[in-house]
């Protein structure tokens, strides 16, 4: 592999028969929790309420997650980001992490692929900025 990309992969290592059975538990729980996503009504739920928002006025960093997060499992991204802006990332990562936890426990090896510190740390900040940004957004819209 010679291409640009071919930096970012390792060997891969063969995973033994109970990390392969626990990359299959972990794929089946993201299943779960995202089929749960799909059917389950977070606007009829008393625990979706934020006491923060309700005590303060303003919007907590989470606010509007439950429902982000709802309307993206129905493949309605307009909406998810609406409510919440990053609700959408968390659901693509969801989705990675079935896939990556898939192809370990169905194939037997570990994928490998590797990022310098430097480039986990933009990918992380990237995402801090963007929550953030979603929040300031939420209590712009709490202050209208």
């Amino acid at each position: 592999m010679r291409n640009g990309f071919s930096k970012f992969f390792k060997k891969n290592r063969p995973l033994s028969g109970r990390e392969r059975l626990l990359r299959l538990l972990i794929a089946l729980s993201v299943t779960i929790f995202l089929l749960g996503l799909y059917f389950w009504n977070p606007n009829a739920h008393p625990l979706t309420v934020c006491r923060f928002h309700q005590f303060t006025g303003v919007s907590c960093p989470t606010c509007g997650m439950s429902r982000s997060l709802q309307a993206a499992a129905h493949f309605h991204f307009a909406d998810s980001i609406k409510f919440h802006g990053a609700g959408w990332i968390v659901v693509l990562g969801l989705i990675l992490v079935f896939i990556w936890n898939t192809f370990a426990g169905v194939s037997g090896k570990k994928p490998a692929i590797s990022f310098s510190p430097r480039q986990k740390k933009w990918v992380f900040g990237g995402l801090i900025v963007i929550w953030i940004i979603a929040w300031m957004i939420n209590i712009v819209r709490d202050l209208n």
